[in-house]
């Protein structure tokens, strides 16, 4: 996406801003640290498509993966 908009790829490090995730994720939803890091994983593997809205930019992985507690998720 970022080259069919003339933008180059990212080839260094990215830093994760994780405010949101900690606040709904770990304080809302019980998550762990893990759980969120295999989410943040998941989203940053090869397999992840860009998700538009008129209100964000999202990436996901819809390749589903078993999480540490059996449910299979994307």
């Amino acid at each position: 996406m970022r080259r069919a908009h003339g933008y180059p790829a990212i080839v260094a490090g990215v830093v994760f801003m994780g405010r949101h995730v900690y606040a709904s994720r770990i304080e809302r939803d019980g998550y762990t640290i893990d759980d969120v890091i295999d989410q943040i994983t998941s989203g940053m593997d090869s397999a992840a498509v860009v998700l538009r809205s008129p209100t964000m930019t999202a990436i996901e992985n819809p390749v589903q993966r078993t999480d540490r507690y059996g449910k299979l998720s994307a």
